[in-house]
């Protein structure tokens, strides 16, 4: 009698479990900017434009936002305006109404990273806003990806994050094989914690200088020599002090 009762609570949990499993067993593929991602089919779509999609399924919202930095000709930092901070690193996560500082310290309360199995290898970005909102935010190569998940039912914190998490690990880029992608986890990077920094053609505060990087900026490391990172900047070897920055 004990077993019968135990695979009946268990039978419970599954079926308790299917709804929401259900809804993101069948697949569509959707291309927002240039990435392709695999969405549940049960979604109806409300509207998209060049970098943002959005669609309903029957307990909740999903808004795919991707941003190409590359299409930028100003510096990450610039894009912040004491209204808007966007956070370089995963690149569409926007908190408004705030000082970049301020913003910053909301981003990251709200924030925590995840390993959920990317190809590149990089964690994801993911957080909660109270139980109706859930995010997961991605920055890869020069595109920022953020997947939103938001309901106004009893529909799961954890249930919206896994439906966030199986987009973005849908995720493919343009041009991007998935070799490339798993090659790249084996790439270690130099991420920008100063407001800035001074790029230069040798490792010395006098030698020439190339570029200035802003904070959030990351670049491919090549490899650490004394107070140097020595870095790839556009197929160019360049250095980097260490003072302003920190290997990710």
């Amino acid at each position: 009698m004990r077993k019968l009762v135990s695979l009946f609570l268990a039978l419970c949990l599954l079926c308790a479990a299917i709804p929401a499993l259900a809804e993101t067993a069948e697949k569509q593929e959707i291309k927002v900017g240039s990435v392709t991602f695999q969405v549940p089919a049960a979604v109806a779509e409300e509207g998209s434009d060049v970098g943002i999609w959005s669609a309903s399924c029957s307990d909740y919202t999903l808004i795919i936002s991707v941003n190409d930095w590359s299409t930028y000709d100003i510096p990450l930092s610039d894009l912040t305006d004491g209204n808007i901070q966007i956070d370089s690193m995963f690149g569409s996560l926007v908190i408004g109404g705030f000082d970049g500082d301020t913003a910053i310290t909301i981003a990251s309360s709200m924030c925590h990273e995840e390993n959920i199995g990317m190809l590149n290898g990089d964690p994801v970005r993911q957080g909660a806003v109270g139980d109706t909102v859930v995010f997961c935010s991605h920055y890869y190569r020069d595109h920022g990806v953020l997947i939103a998940c938001t309901t106004e039912t009893s529909f799961s914190t954890d249930d919206m994050l896994a439906i966030c998490d199986e987009i973005m690990l849908s995720a493919r880029f343009d041009g991007v094989t998935e070799e490339d992608m798993i090659a790249d986890a084996q790439v270690d990077y130099v991420i920008v914690t100063a407001d800035s920094g001074k790029i230069r053609t040798e490792p010395s505060i006098s030698g020439g200088l190339l570029k200035t990087a802003y904070k959030g900026e990351t670049y491919e490391l090549i490899e650490e020599s004394g107070d140097w990172y020595i870095i790839d900047v556009d197929g160019r070897t360049a250095y980097l002090h260490t003072g302003v920055a920190e290997i990710q």
